[in-house]
């Protein structure tokens, strides 16, 4: 394992570039493209400004958290402390969430560079693995939300960069810190609790110069990993610690449930139900899915061409996670990795990668389809053999001109997909899918706030508006603990919050809820997504779309509304 050497100075201007190019990507109008924010992004941020004004406790009043329990879903903390600090300086706001992600998704080109070195790649490949990292369409949405995923990466990366670099020097401070790299990812996102682990344990079958496979430093790494986690470990086993991968698997357990007794059903009319029990059960749908759902990971499909085509929030229409001419880069990797492990040729990094491809995949298999959030993990092991791919090309070119030629090509096509693709992404995609990421959420909470506390109202189109409201309007805690109203939890266990003062979520049509509220002669607004033809427009204020053409949300004014209007006479 060679790591290539460097004059200290240029590869600091390495760095800084990589750093400079992945930042200004991440941060240009960051805060208003989109200018909406996403449900999550509102939670973490609320409660981040909660624990930040009462000094210590979340939305629900529990101090200091190790779960934030959010809307049920139990977000782990890490994302949500480091959000206070910015939402100190810089407010509850938009950029203040998305901040920690912007830095994260800036530093891990770095860390990658580094890596890349470390496991023997080439300079001007270790480079090019950083840039790969800076402007691929995948790390660039991660790091413009705020996604917890995006500091877990960070951090694992982190892990295995110093990991590797424990094993060449014998410094003590160099395993300690990948094993806290590698703890820090277990507060950051759930999916890291199904493969952290196993890739620490991996790196005691990682051979070191002396070909030892346990060491001193070894034991450290997993003794600094263990000790990272130990105050997690009062919540790590409890039900509420892997709450939202079961709720992100409840949709499929349920549908799985149906398709087999509707097959078992179905094929009972002609063959014996011995047969039909034989291959229409759990196990065989199980192995099925699960073998599925690994090759559409792994497929030029999902990683080049397409992605997560029907999550707007996630995805641009014909872009995948890479971009689409690296492909066949990929092809080239996974040659090399084959033909080295026919050839029985396969090194301790190899098996590394091999491994980490594997394990970075389990938590889409148990859940669902491949996802960019949940895969995270798998980031660097693709990259890694990308780059394989890369490498093994740059040795079918002898001539040293042919070569430069190559990396030449190479770096201005990277330029050029990253630029088609932040033109569309900040341009035309942020514009077309604005209901998707929420844009009128800021102006419809502000204009709802200018009314008086004395006026009720009452919200159908948005589930989780009161998170909304209280972000938007930086709602004081101690006011929110008081007065906020739950439901009771759902058979997932969501915690919705139905009712804040005069703020409250319902589900009633306008008609039934105008006809009640008219007899109270109560002062009230309604807000929908849908646009009543029956109600005159002196009673309607419209929240449009940034380019004035949809109409996102619309609040009606009852009091300006008569009877006749809203059938009540019909309804009676």
């Amino acid at each position: 394992m060679k790591r290539p050497k460097g004059n200290i100075f240029f590869m600091v201007f390495l760095s800084f570039l990589l750093f400079s190019i992945a930042f200004a990507i991440r941060i240009y109008k960051v805060d208003s493209t989109p200018s909406g924010i996403l449900i999550d992004e509102a939670s973490i941020g609320y409660n981040a400004y909660s624990v930040l004004k009462t000094g210590r406790e979340d939305e629900w009043g529990i101090s200091y958290p190790l779960v934030f329990k959010a809307f049920g879903d139990q977000k782990l903390p890490l994302y949500v402390y480091l959000v206070v600090p910015f939402i100190k300086y810089f407010g509850l706001s938009a950029l203040s969430v998305r901040l920690p992600s912007v830095l994260a998704g800036s530093l891990l080109p770095l860390v990658v560079f580094f890596l890349l070195l470390e496991l023997g790649f080439k300079k001007r490949i270790g480079f090019f693995g950083g840039l790969i990292t800076a402007l691929s369409p995948w790390t660039i949405i991660l790091s413009r939300f705020g996604y917890e995923t995006n500091i877990g990466l960070l951090f694992f990366t982190s892990g295995i960069l110093f990991s590797f670099i424990s094993l060449r020097k014998k410094n003590v401070l160099v395993p300690i810190l990948g094993g806290i790299f590698f703890g820090l990812t277990l507060y950051s996102y759930v999916a890291y609790r199904f493969i952290t682990p196993f890739i620490v344990f991996s790196f005691l079958f990682v051979k070191n110069k002396k070909n030892t496979i346990i060491t001193k430093t070894k034991l450290i790494l997993m003794s600094s990993f263990l000790f990272t986690l130990f105050p997690l470990t009062s919540v790590f086993f409890a039900p509420q610690s892997t709450a939202r991968f079961n709720q992100a698997g409840f949709s499929y357990s349920s549908g799985l449930k149906m398709e087999i007794d509707e097959n078992r059903n179905y094929c009972s009319r002609s063959l014996p139900k011995i047969i039909c029990y034989a291959v229409s059960n759990k196990l065989v749908f199980d192995a099925r899915s699960y073998l599925y759902r690994f090759v559409d990971t792994f497929s030029p499909d999902y990683l080049f061409m397409t992605g997560e085509s029907q999550e707007p929030s996630l995805n641009i229409n014909n872009f995948g996670l890479f971009y689409v001419w690296f492909l066949p880069f990929y092809i080239l990797g996974i040659f090399a990795l084959i033909s080295r492990f026919r050839n029985k040729h396969l090194n301790p990094i190899d098996v590394f990668v091999i491994t980490g491809l594997f394990v970075a995949v389990t938590p889409c298999l148990l859940v669902g389809s491949p996802h960019k959030l949940r895969l995270s993990a798998l980031f660097p092991f693709i990259t890694i053999v990308i780059l394989y791919g890369v490498s093994l090309f740059e040795t079918f070119l002898k001539n040293k001109i042919l070569k430069r030629i190559y990396f030449i090509i190479m770096y201005v096509t990277s330029f050029i997909s990253v630029f088609f693709f932040l033109s569309l992404f900040l341009t035309i995609h942020v514009q077309k899918y604005e209901t998707t990421y929420r844009t009128y959420v800021p102006k419809l909470m502000k204009y709802l706030k200018t009314y008086r506390p004395d006026t009720q109202i009452y919200i159908r189109s948005i589930t989780e508006g009161i998170i909304y409201y209280a972000f938007v309007n930086k709602i004081e805690p101690s006011f929110y603990q008081k007065n906020i109203i739950r439901n009771l939890p759902d058979s997932i266990g969501f915690a919705h919050s139905s009712d804040l003062a005069n703020i409250h979520i319902i589900e009633e049509d306008i008609f039934v809820l105008g006809c009640k509220l008219k007899k109270e002669n109560a002062n009230a607004l309604y807000v929908s997504s849908e646009n009543k033809k029956e109600i005159p427009n002196n009673a309607k204020k419209i929240i449009y779309s940034e380019n004035g053409v949809d109409t996102l949300a619309i609040i009606y004014e009852l009091n300006k509304i008569n009877e006749n209007d809203l059938h009540c006479i019909k309804t009676e």
